[in-house]
């Protein structure tokens, strides 16, 4: 009989949302200081375009 701990069900909901929401910490508190193309909602055309 196995563990809950080694149920994939079980360990991937419990590993990865403490993941994000480290990284969502990160972004929030270091946001980015120009245009990149990492993440957000960037097209050729979005990119071209610097707003201040």
């Amino acid at each position: 009989m196995t563990s809950i701990f080694e149920n994939p069900l079980f360990l991937i909901p419990i590993t990865s949302g403490p993941l994000f929401m480290i990284a969502g910490l990160v972004l929030l508190k270091f946001p980015p200081k120009k245009i990149n193309s990492l993440y957000g909602y960037r097209t050729n055309s979005s990119m071209k375009n610097i707003a201040k």
